[in-house]
Parts: structure tokens; C-alpha cells; sequence
């Protein structure tokens, strides 16, 4: 991971770009879990992940992967995350 990766946490999704800091190339997956329904996706191919978000109805502008939302300081004010979310009963 590297301080350009980025996510969104809406609710008990998360979903956003990770990249290998390690790695000789710039390779970026695209990844997506639904903690609520244990679904995950990856994908290196940023039109994939595009589709499959659009097939999930995430809003547009909640996919500005380098927005600052990032893994170096999660707790940020401007960026507020509640640990405790319970998935809805069925």
C-alpha cells in the first residue's frame, strides 16, 4: 500500500484503489467489500471496476479514488469513519 491508495467507506462498503509500493511498475487494483453480504472484487482494469460499481448504484462522485481519503490517516476530521456500523438485520 502507499499514501496514494484511497477508499470510500459508505456504510459496511468499502471500495477504492491499492496500489504495491514494493512493486517495479505502477500496477493499481480496483478493489470492493460488502462486509454486510461478504462480497469482494478486484480487478486491475479500471473500466471493469467502473461497470461493476455502476451495476452496484455507488454514486459517480463517490469514486474520486485520490481525494485524500486515504490510508495514511483514516481518522482525519474531514473523513470521519464509525468502527461500529451493524449490518441490517434481513
Amino acid at each position: 500500500m502507499s499514501a496514494l491508495d484511497s477508499w470510500y467507506v459508505q456504510n459496511g462498503k468499502v471500495y477504492g484503489s491499492i496500489s504495491d509500493m514494493n512493486a517495479n511498475d505502477d500496477k493499481v487494483d480496483y478493489f470492493y467489500i460488502d462486509t454486510c453480504n461478504n462480497e469482494v472484487y478486484i480487478t486491475p482494469y479500471y473500466k471493469d471496476f467502473e461497470n461493476f460499481l455502476d451495476k452496484r448504484k455507488i454514486d459517480t462522485n463517490k469514486r474520486d479514488y485520490m481525494s485524500g481519503n486515504n490510508i495514511v490517516a483514516p481518522y482525519q476530521d474531514r473523513h470521519p469513519y464509525d468502527k461500529n456500523y451493524q449490518c441490517p438485520k434481513d
